[in-house]
């Protein structure tokens, strides 16, 4: 994994309360795009941010759009963790025309980084379904690797674990 540093052009932010979407009108419609969710809108993922259950960044353009964004949970009970909590990925998307720009790694390093400050975990996991073959290769690339398989419905979601120990 190679050390990128966020092209001067971006800005991320932590959103920390819901109300901060009327600032960022594109970032909801960036998180609808998101293909894995089937949400119909975002009340779920304001109420968690609002009971502070969830953790939000996002990436801004120059011309202030929204181009990515990580969601987290920074204290999701995971079987595979040995306090039984873990930090969770919940979602992390980048706008296509964005891609292979460094910013995704930013983004999951800065929520990486305060999980570990923090909340001081020693792991973060992340689930990826196994047809979006870009993002188990994204995955692998920031430091994930496959601790097992979990089907759910039709999909079949490789299930990841990276350290935030060295």
């Amino acid at each position: 994994m190679t050390n990128k540093v966020l092209p001067k052009e971006y800005n991320i932010l932590r959103i920390l309360h819901p109300d901060a979407f009327k600032r960022f009108g594109s970032l909801e419609e960036l998180m609808m795009q998101f293909p894995f969710s089937g949400r119909k809108n975002l009340d779920f993922v304001k109420e968690e941010l609002e009971m502070k259950r969830c953790l939000l960044w996002a990436v801004q353009s120059d011309d202030k759009k929204a181009v990515g964004y990580i969601l987290c949970n920074p204290n999701y009970p995971h079987y595979n963790s040995e306090s039984k909590t873990g930090f969770y990925i919940i979602e992390r998307f980048v706008d296509p025309e964005h891609r292979r720009k460094g910013v995704c790694f930013m983004m999951v390093s800065i929520a990486t980084n305060y999980a570990k400050k923090e909340f001081r975990k020693k792991c973060a996991f992340e689930e990826v379904s196994l047809w979006n073959n870009e993002g188990i290769i994204t995955s692998h690339k920031l430091g994930f690797y496959e601790i097992g398989q979990e089907k759910r419905g039709n999909e079949i979601y490789s299930i990841r674990k990276k350290s935030l120990i060295r």
